[in-house]
């Protein structure tokens, strides 16, 4: 992988961040008339690269959740390159981050290192039918946020975590919605509503 370091202020605190070389990889495929699904061509990479910032608004909110909470748990569902993560750690959250993807981790796991931090947890797992929170997180532990972006399966993250929903575990959520990879959004949002929460739209991203 062609990665680059850039650095990113959370918090005043300067960290380096590893993203992909999103020039690299866009002269590259280019060139080849390849295929704009690469790894490499990642818009987050690209905009933390060109902006030092990823979701300028719900990276507000988050910081604002995170530090109202600052004895709850951040937990990352889909952190790729632990953007959100990150962030929580600087601010002082215990944080859960879990991905899929390797490649990702592996970048991620050397952002936590070049950076010192040490109140980050990683599960290299995959968010399914099978998945269940509560083998990465205890009840008796109070969630300040979880933030999910798994690219469809949103519905499978939900019914995982309806006990906690119940009992009020979890003080917020930030769901993101892809209606072209998943037709159940308004059921989650409704399920989720039941149980008390309040739903708001946070806009487009990019």
């Amino acid at each position: 992988m062609q990665i680059i370091q850039t650095p990113i202020i959370f918090n005043n605190t300067i960290t380096k961040f590893n993203i992909f070389d999103y020039q690299y990889y866009k002269q590259r495929y280019s060139d080849q008339g390849g295929p704009n699904g690469h790894i490499g061509l990642d818009i987050v990479s690209y905009c933390l690269e060109r902006d030092k910032c990823w979701e300028p608004f719900q990276t507000e909110i988050t910081k604002e959740i995170l530090e109202t909470n600052p004895d709850g748990i951040f937990i990352d569902i889909g952190c790729h390159l632990g953007y959100y993560s990150v962030l929580a750690s600087v601010i002082g959250n215990k944080v859960k981050s879990v991905d899929a993807c390797e490649d990702f981790l592996h970048m991620f796991k050397d952002t936590i290192k070049t950076n010192n931090l040490t109140n980050i947890e990683i599960f290299n797992t995959t968010v399914d039918e099978n998945f269940k929170l509560s083998d990465i997180h205890y009840d008796d532990e109070k969630i300040a946020l979880i933030k999910v972006d798994i690219e469809g399966f949103e519905d499978e993250l939900v019914n995982s975590i309806e006990c906690l929903l119940d009992k009020k575990k979890i003080l917020n959520i930030i769901l993101e919605i892809s209606p072209n990879l998943n037709d159940k959004y308004p059921s989650i949002c409704r399920k989720i509503h039941n149980f008390g929460y309040k739903i708001f739209d946070l806009g487009l991203s990019h």
